[in-house]
């Protein structure tokens, strides 16, 4: 389960009488995990009002979480026919944001950690190779320069001095081979 989703139960009783809660459920330090949003009231009483309560209100639910994420959704509104100096920050971040959300669709970033897990390697391998792809396509320069101007981002690109990109670059080249 991604997220949050909301769920009616009906098994919690109060006084031996039978009554309908709704509650979120999602994921807190890998373990799935309940709280009560709301309590709905008494079965029988809900049976007088509704022909069906529980599935009226696993609708309800439904509709909540639907509610929910497209709150959680952004949309990015971009005027093509405004222009914007080069040396302007926000021509930068602007893919940057585009970069980032590819990059974890393809899970660079996870592959890079579970390759820094089997090494000894003390800094940010994937930081490096994300500041590398990023900035190649942005705004291609030297690896110095890329390094030098690792500030423009949204996020602090950092954890790593300059001896490291050198570094990395043999270890990008050694998987790169293998996969």
């Amino acid at each position: 389960m991604i997220g949050r989703q909301k769920n009616v139960f009906e098994n919690h009783y109060k006084k031996g009488v039978p009554r309908l809660y709704l509650y979120e459920s999602y994921y807190k330090n890998g373990k799935s995990t309940q709280h009560c949003i709301e309590s709905l009231g008494r079965l029988d009483e809900l049976k007088k009002q509704f022909d069906d309560p529980v599935s009226y209100f696993k609708k309800i639910a439904e509709q909540r979480t639907e509610e929910k994420k497209a709150a959680r959704k952004a949309s990015v509104t971009i005027d093509l026919g405004s222009s914007m100096d080069r040396s302007e920050d926000s021509l930068k971040n602007v893919g940057y944001a585009v970069l980032k959300e590819l990059y974890k669709q393809l899970e660079l970033d996870q592959f890079w950690k579970g390759i820094l897990k089997k090494t000894s390697i003390q800094y940010d391998l994937e930081a490096i190779f994300r500041l590398l792809v990023f900035s190649r396509i942005l705004y291609p320069a030297s690896k110095l320069d890329t390094f030098h101007n690792k500030g423009i981002y949204f996020e602090d690109i950092g954890g790593f001095a300059l001896n490291n990109v050198y570094k990395a670059l043999d270890l990008f080249d050694r998987y790169d081979e293998v996969y």
